[in-house]
């Protein structure tokens, strides 16, 4: 044991090692947490507004490795902003979510951005990170959908 050495690697090998290895450990300690749904395609989304062809705003993410659906962007241009098109993209995010029979939605946001529309769509701060980046904080919000236990999905096979 007194011969391990250490060494700075970023090669996609390496990295599918660990990844590969610490889903088959997850998986081990909890059923819903099965591989395949990492590897899942159909777990991503995308809802995008447009004006004629020109998209105004989406939202994009994807169902994570927990039933939680994870929204990992939010835009809607400046010029279209105040008149729903957020609001309408989020019911549709929510919709995905129930159908895909997901716990809630996660996302995060950044002081400067959106805390108090997400707050208004019904999600809670369940954690924050100041200085990240410097001079703001970073929230991270949740809206759960579902709250008991026996309507939780079934772990995938």
């Amino acid at each position: 044991m007194n011969n391990i050495t250490y060494k700075f690697d970023v090669s996609k090998e390496n990295k599918k090692f660990i990844e590969h290895n610490l889903e088959l450990y997850n998986f081990s300690k909890n059923e819903w947490l099965n591989p395949i749904m990492y590897k899942r395609e159909e777990r991503k989304f995308g809802f995008y507004a447009y004006v004629g062809n020109d998209i105004i705003g989406g939202a994009y993410g994807f169902i994570d490795d927990g039933y939680w659906t994870w929204l990992d962007l939010l835009f809607v241009d400046e010029k279209y902003r105040d008149i729903d098109v957020a609001t309408n993209l989020m019911k549709k995010v929510e919709i995905f979510a129930i159908e895909n029979k997901c716990i809630g939605i996660r996302t995060d946001t950044w002081s400067f951005q959106a805390k108090g529309f997400y707050e208004k769509m019904g999600f809670i701060v369940y954690g924050q990170l100041e200085n990240h980046p410097t001079h703001a904080t970073d929230y991270l919000l949740k809206k759960v959908l579902i709250t008991d236990a026996k309507d939780f999905p079934e772990p995938i096979k």
